[in-house]
C-alpha cells in the first residue's frame, strides 16, 4: 500500500511492502511524509521492519507512561523531545550528530521528502525510492528500497540503498535499532567490560551508552541477530571510513525513563557516501528440540559497480544467485532508455531499475 500525506496528497508519503501473509508476514514500512505537526519526529526517510508478528527494526516511538501519575504526573515524559523525536532515534541518517531540520519543528512543517519511483504491485519485486534535500543545509539525501523475494524461498531479502551527496565533509550515521539479541558477526569489535562512555553530547547522543565499537574495512560488514526463533543478517558494503557501533539506550538517564533498546549504528566520514544494505530473513530456532537451522548468513557477495550522479549498479550473491540491480538516479521516466556497462557488455533497460537474477531479467 500506498499513501500520500497532506491535504492535497502532495507532501510525500508512507509506502507499505509485503511479503507473505498471515504469521509469515513481513512488512517494511518507508516514510517519507511531512513532519506531521506537534506529533511529527525528525524522521525523513525512515524505515521499520516487522516479521512474523513482530518488531524488528523499529524506532522507539514516544516516551510516555500516560494516566501513571508517579511518571512526571502521567504527561509526555521530557525524553519525548530529547531523544524520542530526534534523528539518532530513527532508522535514518543523522548527520554531524544533528537532527534534521536542526530539530527545529516548524522548519521541518515547511518542506517534505519527494517520491522518486516506485511500483509495489509485482509480488517477487517491490520498490520504492524518495529523496530529501532539505533536512541538511548542503546535503541531498535519496533511499531506495527493494523487497525481492527470490524463487523457491520462503521469505524475501531487502536491498537498502541509501545515497548522500554533499559538497563538504561530513559524518554520516546510519543506525539499525533492532530487537533482538546479537548472534555473530564477521568483524572484530572492541567491547566495553568495566567502564562505558556516552556516544555523544545532544541531539538524542547523550543517551546512548558505548557498548562496543570497530573500525571495519572489510569489503562488506556483517551483523546477525536472533528474534523469537528467526534469524537476521544486516550485510553493508564498507570502505576505509566505516565505523560500528552497538549502542543501547540508558546514559544520562537517573529516572530509568527510558527503555533500554539496542542500536547496531554505521557511521561514515566523507562528502558523497552511500550505505548499501542487505538484510536476509534466514534460518530458524526451535526451542522445543534446542536445534538452529541455517542460522548463518548465505550472503558471499556484496559489492558496488558504479555509484554515481547516474547510476548505481549493485552486485549481490546469495545462496548461490547473483543478483544486479541497476538504477538510474537521474532519469527515472518510465519510458527513459538507460544503458550502463557491466561484465564486459552493455546493460540495457527502460524505466527507472532492472533487476537480474543469474543474468536474466527477474520482475
Amino acid at each position: 500500500m500506498e499513501f500520500t500525506d497532506g491535504a492535497k496528497g502532495d507532501k510525500g508519503g508512507v509506502s507499505i511492502l509485503r511479503s507473505g501473509k498471515d504469521e509469515d508476514l513481513t512488512s517494511l514500512i518507508f516514510k517519507y511524509s511531512s513532519h506531521g505537526m506537534a506529533h511529527g519526529h525528525f524522521d525523513k526517510l525512515n524505515i521499520n521492519l516487522y516479521d512474523n508478528g513482530h518488531e524488528i527494526i523499529q524506532d522507539y516511538g514516544a516516551a510516555r507512561f500516560i494516566g501513571i501519575e508517579q511518571k512526571w504526573g502521567g504527561r509526555y515524559l521530557p525524553e519525548t523531545k530529547t531523544y524520542t523525536q530526534q534523528t539518532i532515534a530513527h532508522n535514518t541518517v543523522t548527520v554531524d550528530e544533528t537532527s534534521h531540520y536542526n530539530g527545529n519543528e516548524a522548519l521541518s512543517e515547511e518542506h517534505h521528502p519527494v517520491r522518486i519511483f516506485g511500483n509495489i504491485h509485482e509480488p517477487k519485486v517491490q520498490v520504492i525510492a524518495a529523496k530529501d534535500d532539505q533536512a541538511y543545509k548542503g546535503v541531498a539525501m535519496q533511499r531506495s528500497l527493494y523487497m525481492i523475494t527470490l524463487p523457491d524461498e520462503r521469505k524475501p531479502i531487502l536491498l537498502d540503498i541509501f545515497q548522500l551527496k554533499a559538497g563538504n565533509e561530513h559524518q554520516y550515521d546510519l543506525p539499525f535499532n533492532y530487537c533482538g539479541t546479537l548472534i555473530q558477526t564477521n568483524f572484530k569489535y572492541q567491547a566495553a567490560q568495566d567502564k562505558m562512555n556516552v556516544l555523544g553530547k545532544k541531539n538524542g547522543y547523550q543517551f546512548l551508552w558505548k557498548e562496543a565499537e570497530a573500525m571495519v574495512k572489510l569489503p562488506f560488514s556483517q551483523f546477525t541477530f536472533l528474534q523469537d526463533k528467526q534469524f537476521y543478517t544486516i550485510s553493508t558494503i564498507c570502505d576505509d571510513s566505516t565505523q560500528v557501533f552497538f549502542t543501547r539506550i540508558g546514559a544520562n538517564d537517573p529516572n530509568f525513563n527510558l527503555r533500554r533498546e539496542s542500536a547496531y549504528i554505521l557511521r561514515k566520514n566523507g562528502t558523497n557516501r552511500s550505505f548499501i544494505s542487505v538484510l536476509e530473513i534466514h534460518g530458524n530456532y526451535s526451542t522445543e528440540a534446542e536445534t538452529a537451522s541455517n542460522s548463518y548468513s548465505r550472503l558471499t557477495g556484496l559489492k558496488t559497480i558504479t555509484d554515481n550522479e547516474e547510476y548505481t549498479l549493485v552486485q549481490v550473491t546469495v545462496n548461490g544467485k547473483q543478483l544486479v540491480v541497476a538504477q538510474a538516479n537521474k532519469q527515472v521516466a518510465p519510458d527513459a532508455a538507460h544503458q550502463l556497462k557491466w561484465n564486459g557488455t552493455d546493460l540495457n533497460w527502460t524505466g527507472p531499475y532492472i533487476l537480474l537474477v543469474d543474468g536474466k531479467k527477474y520482475n
